[in-house]
């Protein structure tokens, strides 16, 4: 009969080393598992690299994704520590087979309590193989989960039960202390109302119930404009995030602030905004959160005391494709790990560990409760890739082979639950005691849906398509640029105007007039008028709108990722901090191939760069035309007017000499009047 082997005991040292590689071998398994299971990212580290010329890699970008890895590599020593250390009371065993079977046993519970952490937590994400699994009953991923931490328990309790139970009062205390912390506080009344702008990434109006929409998906949505001012006829004054909410907040369209395009260069256009000089001047508290940064670099440099959201930066699109692994998202399930991960923390472009709720609250712990408050919060759940932390649950009726649309109206439930999660956040915290609440869109989205098109009046033709996907890309697609806007006044936490639907043309840019009028700030060279809340007569007003960058990638019914980063990722440099800008000695020619147009009633007109003939589109029919060809009562003079006089002098407009005799100021729209 053969005896077991005999050996010394092993060293810590040695076990460590072992663990490593077992989690290395685990790692390796799972990245071999994606590489079987998924398809290579489109902007994945070595595309990009690629597509950097000689002498522009970026130390930032490089130092964020370095932070990363090392972050990652980290945090998989300490686990191999804890399993070390959680095996002390068996490392004496003599009987190596024994011990070493000891040992894989702790290191497959710990792997398989992570696992099943994951796909609690995480049940989006590529390694939640327990997902839809008895193993997610919450008691049982309690009792998985529990093992790890009763073996660690027991070992130290071998080693030093004074040590561990100063580690138990420590851990105690520090939660108490934590939880007391971060108790909800109430704002004092102050005589100054908060101001709370509310973004919505996207949202397109005409899919509320409000709206006339057939799917009652947005409840909280349609409970706030069951009771609000609305605008139905409102724009924004481009569809790309960045530029719209630069716009909202200066109050002026981006041909008088420069801001022409998502990252422009800050050193072309500036960052000062006056709205924010002047309420700091009254005492506010500004914030400004953004669940996703890659297109919106707003923060402290525009006057703003407190942001909150991931960090900005080129390396954001690299880490959040390739940052699932299940510790990662194990950890960013506490608070402390926006530290380690700032690029991931309460990111929507991470959807899979993204927490609408804890977003929420940090908008809430953000904002001052012993000043008035500006408080800009911007929601991204409703845009592209449409990721979240739990699968969609829209039934499979609702499939109608548009996968962005379907996507969409999943994506609008979540998001309509976020907001709702926000104004009963806000109303607990006291902030809505005093306030005026502004909820909109930034922009639209065009959605290929059968009615996004437009109507030729006859056999006429365009140079691209009149029924794009995404945002800013055509002027045309009515989707794209219409966006939803609503306002109220709030005292003692309660609706002070009735609900009220105004008729007439509105913008973004009437919000920075309507807080100036309200709290008598006197900004000078606005654009905006403030917004009605009374039953306004309507006026002759015109509103103006421009494109971004026309993309052929988005006239079809499939956007092919590949091809839309080839074809926009030379017109970007990451800087030195990290950040991707347009890169300047290209900003100008860009604006050689904008769309303009200006809305007056019930029609559109627009000068389109690749087009020999103004276009007009007749709002109430859906319908466009060569305006050279049109026979109607569309006031042709009163919008030709307008559209050269405020867009005269533009860099790259009125290819066709449409505005030769109309006066107008010069000035190239390029940098701030």
């Amino acid at each position: 009969m053969m005896s077991s082997v005999k050996s010394p005991p092993i060293g810590y040292q040695r076990l460590w080393l072992q663990t490593c590689g077992l989690l290395l071998l685990f790692n390796l398994g799972l990245w071999l598992f994606r590489r079987a299971v998924s398809p290579s990212p489109t902007l994945s580290l070595d595309k990009l690299l690629a597509f950097l010329k000689d002498g522009e890699l970026s130390t930032g970008l490089m130092m964020d994704v370095g932070f990363f890895i090392l972050m990652v590599v980290m945090l998989h020593l300490v686990w191999a520590l804890v399993i070390v250390l959680s095996f002390r009371p068996w490392m004496q065993i003599s009987d190596n087979a024994l011990r070493t079977s000891l040992w894989l046993l702790l290191v497959l519970i710990h792997l398989t309590a992570v696992l099943v952490l994951n796909s609690y937590f995480t049940p989006t994400s590529l390694y939640g193989f327990f997902r839809d699994t008895p193993l997610m009953h919450p008691i049982l991923v309690a009792l998985v989960a529990s093992a790890p931490l009763l073996v660690a328990i027991f070992a130290m309790m071998q080693w030093s039960k004074l040590g561990f139970y100063t580690l138990l009062v420590g851990l105690s205390l520090w939660q108490g202390l934590w939880t007391l912390s971060h108790q909800p506080l109430l704002q004092q009344r102050q005589s100054d109302p908060n101001i709370i702008i509310i973004g919505i990434d996207g949202l397109r109006p005409d899919h509320l119930a409000s709206f006339g929409s057939a799917k009652a998906l947005t409840p909280n949505l349609d409970q706030f404009l069951a009771s609000s001012q609305v605008y139905p006829n409102t724009y924004t004054p481009i569809a790309r995030t960045y530029a719209a909410w630069f716009s909202l907040l200066r109050g002026q369209y981006p041909r008088h602030h420069g801001v022409r395009f998502n990252l422009a260069p800050p050193e072309l256009t500036g960052t000062e905004l006056l709205l924010l000089e002047r309420l700091a001047e009254r005492g506010y508290w500004r914030v400004f959160a953004l669940d996703e940064r890659r297109f919106n670099h707003i923060d402290e440099r525009f006057g703003f005391d407190a942001v909150v959201g991931p960090k900005a930066g080129a390396a954001d699109t690299l880490i959040t494709t390739n940052g699932d692994n299940p510790l990662v998202n194990l950890t960013l399930q506490w608070r402390w790990s926006q530290y380690l991960f700032p690029y991931l923390y309460d990111n929507r472009s991470y959807g899979k560990a993204y927490q609408p709720a804890r977003f929420n609250r940090a908008v809430v712990d953000a904002s001052a409760m012993d000043r008035p408050n500006l408080v800009s919060a911007h929601f991204c759940l409703l845009h592209w890739p449409y990721s979240s932390q739990d699968f969609i649950d829209l039934p499979a009726e609702d499939w109608q082979g548009n996968y962005y649309h379907f996507m969409y109206l999943a994506m609008l439930k979540k998001v309509d639950a976020q907001f709702g999660n926000l104004m009963a956040q806000l109303k607990h915290a006291g902030l809505l005691d005093n306030a005026m609440v502004f909820v909109m869109s930034d922009h639209g989205e065009g959605l290929g849906l059968s009615g996004d098109g437009l109507s030729a009046s006859h056999q006429q033709t365009l140079p691209f398509s009149v029924n794009s996907l995404g945002h800013g890309t055509n002027l045309l697609v009515q989707a794209q640029s219409k966006v939803l806007l609503a306002y109220q006044r709030y005292n003692h936490g309660l609706s002070r105007y009735p609900r009220v639907w105004h008729s007439g043309l509105h913008s973004l840019v009437d919000i920075a007039a309507t807080v100036d009028s309200a709290l008598e700030l006197n900004l000078a060279k606005l654009d905006g008028k403030p917004l009605p809340h009374k039953i306004a007569e309507i006026d002759e007003r015109a509103v103006f709108v421009e494109s971004a960058l026309p993309l052929r990638e988005f006239d079809g019914s499939q956007i092919d990722e590949a091809k839309v980063f080839s074809k926009v990722a030379s017109l970007y440099q990451v800087r030195s901090d990290g950040r991707a800008v347009i890169r300047p000695e290209r900003y100008r020619e860009l604006n050689l191939r904008k769309q303009r147009s200006v809305y007056l009633g019930q029609w559109q007109l627009l000068m389109l760069p690749r087009h020999d003939d103004l276009v007009l589109v007749d709002l109430d029919k859906n319908q466009w035309f060569n305006l050279s060809s049109y026979q109607g009562e569309a006031p042709i003079t009163e919008l030709k007017r307008r559209l050269c006089r405020f867009y005269g002098g533009d860099y790259g407009f009125d290819h066709l000499g449409a505005c030769n005799g109309v006066q107008y100021a010069q000035h190239s729209g390029l940098a701030p009047e």
